[in-house]
């Protein structure tokens, strides 16, 4: 357990009192994590700090986060402020991060096997597609390991939406990003779709398979021809040659997990 490094009774009092706070979860950069119960019915949720260079995107950010209404993501629940620091209280998200499974996969040396990781690339579509069809459309733009949830379930939840977007006529190039995950497009500062998601999910499921990034490895083990053409084509540096929606890629992963042994 780590200790939280802003006092235990000064976060709870910003919240006059309605969350206990039980540990710190993770520290990056700036910003700092905290797991807390609801005292009202005991439900534990996320205050989460808000980092100062967010503070210029935090309008847009609380707008996508009162619209998540889907169970594979975070429920937002309030917006407090103490000390000229923000922090969102969200529903915290139980289970283990494909990071932490790739790390000890990587500790034993031995990569996921393939249908374990389309089963949670097809997880993943679900929440992906809930916010590509949304309206206006959401973009995550920081799909990667850390950022996806396995619950005991199986489901995979979609957490971190800080460099989120509403995709409208007005969107705004993203300037921070996870490099090792972010499409060619994200990385020029060009106009993002959906089809960015469909590129940080496909080097995610790369990493899975082979424990390297794109670039860094070819598909040294042995897969089936057709995962490696459906990964292939989720890493095309031209979006038109990826899959053009989530749906069209959760239909590719369904087709190859029941027809390919």
């Amino acid at each position: 357990m780590t200790e939280p490094d802003v006092p235990q009774k000064e976060l709870e009092q910003i919240f006059s009192g309605r969350y206990e706070i039980t540990r710190q979860l993770g520290q990056g950069g700036q910003s700092l994590v905290f797991c807390a119960r609801r005292r009202s019915d005991g439900a534990l949720c996320t205050v989460k700090q808000v980092r100062p260079e967010a503070i210029a995107d935090l309008e847009q950010n609380l707008r996508i986060l009162r619209r998540l209404d889907h169970p594979q993501l975070p429920r937002f629940h309030e917006l407090g402020q103490g000390d000229g620091v923000l922090y969102i209280v969200q529903d915290y998200l139980p289970g283990v991060s494909l990071k932490q499974i790739l790390k000890s996969n990587r500790n034993m040396g031995v990569p996921a096997r393939w249908p374990k990781v389309l089963g949670w690339m097809l997880s993943a579509c679900e929440p992906l597609a809930y916010l590509h069809k949304s309206q206006p459309p959401i973009l995550h733009c920081d799909i990667k390991p850390a950022n996806l949830i396995l619950r005991q379930d199986g489901a995979v939840c979609l957490a971190d939406f800080d460099i989120a977007r509403e995709l409208t006529g007005q969107t705004v190039p993203i300037r921070a990003m996870s490099m090792a995950y972010a499409s060619p497009e994200q990385k020029q500062f060009l106009p993002l779709d959906q089809r960015t998601d469909v590129y940080s999910l496909g080097v995610t499921a790369f990493q899975l398979l082979t424990h390297e990034l794109p670039g860094e490895s070819l598909f040294h083990r042995p897969l089936p021809r057709r995962v490696e053409r459906l990964l292939s084509r989720c890493l095309a540096a031209n979006p038109e040659r990826r899959f053009q929606s989530v749906g069209e890629l959760r239909e590719e992963i369904q087709f190859t997990m029941n027809n390919v042994q």
